[in-house]
């Protein structure tokens, strides 16, 4: 899969979660043919991990990535270039593959394409069954008041078990208008449902060790995700070297998570001190998502060339999360659980960059991008709003030296940004058990990082890299 290629590539570190690192550095910005996925980790996850290998022509690794693209994600770029058809008559391929750790898991897929000289038509569709297994422990301690003396232990053993069917497919076709000129449009979704489930018990002991209750939850989440999304393009190029790149985007995520979750409390001999609690929840959530990007470039006098462009993107996030709890023989609503949040986000940019190849092996390359970002959200039943605006120049600057193809040097500075993600703002509650819950902050600001890296190559193999 795309994931376990990205786990083998040099500096990049995957933990269980999905999140992705860099060079030791989380907050990497993940793309696909240039354009931003807007998907949490453990979506980003899902996706990369349904994907084959064989559907990817290369992976651009980028600590320091060019104006041109966004400036967000503070440990750097992944930019994942999928293949195109550039074999001319229909071709296609059949993959599959199995395996098995502590549960079975299997992949299958295919693509069908066909080029002639004034049109390109692609496609492609894969599934993904995966069954992945997690274990969390958690000791917690409560001290006496101004005191080191325990008073309250819980040892907390949480299992958890995923599976999940993974589906993707894609269509795209080029219109090859005349040889400098080409207009394309491509659809491709996502669709994955699943299930997680937890077993969880929790002992609750004395400040010696003694056993007082354990409390036992069970949980279940059933996901239904889907991803649509639509580009269309258009790409021109002149005999002078000069390119004008136009993109139009729209994508559409769907999740669904209804989770229901049962406890038992009982003393230390499994006696049940009180009914079971039981709670039920279910977190549907629409984004939707608009784009516009145009670059342009042109090689002026004395090997320089120039790089300019404009993006506008909008994002619609409308989360609605009902919870009901069983009292009293019914089923009541669960304020502290239920809530309606809508984000809205709209990112406005542009870059100019100016770069210039000089004698002796020296080249250098020095831009400048500017974003303003303006964020709206709402929790509708605390009648809580929450409003943002702002604007950051992002700069980047490098000087390479090639001493010989055998020996690079390279010195960088960037400027880049990490704003929350959805799932970060999102005030909803996920939980583990009753104890052990994730919730978003709508207040979360984001974070700026300065960063500068020397970086030496050798024989275009090798790399030693010191950043600060």
């Amino acid at each position: 899969s795309v994931m376990e290629v990205l786990e083998k590539s040099p500096g990049i570190f995957v933990d269980q979660d999905g999140n992705i690192s860099m060079n030791g550095k989380s907050g990497v910005n993940v793309m696909f043919n240039g354009q931003p996925t807007h998907l949490s980790a453990s979506q980003l996850a899902t996706m990369l991990k349904a994907m084959p290998a064989s559907s990817v022509s290369q992976l651009e690794l980028m600590t320091q990535p060019p104006v041109k693209y966004s400036a967000e994600g503070t440990a750097g770029l992944i930019n994942i270039v999928l293949k195109k058809n550039t074999a001319m008559g229909f071709n296609g391929n059949l993959t599959a593959g199995a395996g098995y750790g502590q549960y079975p898991k299997y992949n299958a897929g295919g693509s069908i394409n066909y080029k002639s000289k004034h049109f390109s038509l692609y496609s492609n569709y894969n599934f993904a069954h995966t069954n992945n297994k997690f274990e969390m422990d958690i000791d917690r301690f409560f001290y006496e008041p101004n005191s080191k003396v325990i008073q309250t232990q819980m040892q907390q053993e949480s299992r958890m078990q995923s599976i999940g069917n993974n589906n993707t497919a894609q269509l795209g076709m080029d219109f090859y208008l005349t040889p400098k000129q080409t207009l394309g449009f491509v659809a491709n979704g996502s669709f994955n449902q699943g299930d997680f489930n937890t077993y969880s018990p929790v002992h609750f002991m004395d400040g010696s060790g003694n056993t007082d209750s354990i409390s036992t939850s069970a949980n279940h989440i059933g996901y239904n995700w889907q991803n649509k999304g639509a580009n269309v393009h258009y790409t021109l190029d002149n005999s002078k070297g000069s390119s004008l790149t136009a993109n139009l985007d729209y994508n559409r995520f769907y999740m669904s998570m209804p989770q229901s979750l049962i406890t038992n409390v009982t003393d230390a001999d499994g006696n049940p001190l009180h009914d079971p609690n039981l709670l039920s929840g279910t977190q549907p959530s629409n984004i939707n998502i608009y784009g516009a990007k145009l670059d342009y470039t042109h090689p002026l006098k004395g090997q320089i060339k120039l790089s300019a462009g404009l993006k506008y993107s909008f994002v619609n996030s409308d989360n609605n999360s009902q919870f009901e709890i069983f009292k009293n023989y019914n089923w009541v609503n669960d304020p502290g659980n239920t809530n309606h949040f809508i984000y809205k986000d709209n990112v406005n940019a542009a870059y100019i960059s100016l770069a210039k190849t000089f004698k002796k092996g020296w080249s250098a390359n020095a831009g400048v991008r500017g974003e303003q970002t303006i964020i709206h959200t709402d929790q509708l039943n605390s009648d809580s709003l929450n409003k943002n605006n702002y604007f950051d120049l992002f700069p980047n600057l490098s000087l390479t030296k090639m001493i010989n193809p055998n020996h690079i040097l390279s010195l960088s500075y960037a400027r880049r940004i990490d704003r929350p993600d959805y799932q970060s703002l999102n005030p909803f509650i996920y939980y583990i058990d009753e104890y052990t819950y994730r919730e978003g902050n709508p207040y979360l600001k984001p974070q700026f990082i300065n960063s500068a890296e020397l970086s030496y190559t050798l024989k275009q193999k090798y790399s030693a890299v010191l950043s600060y």
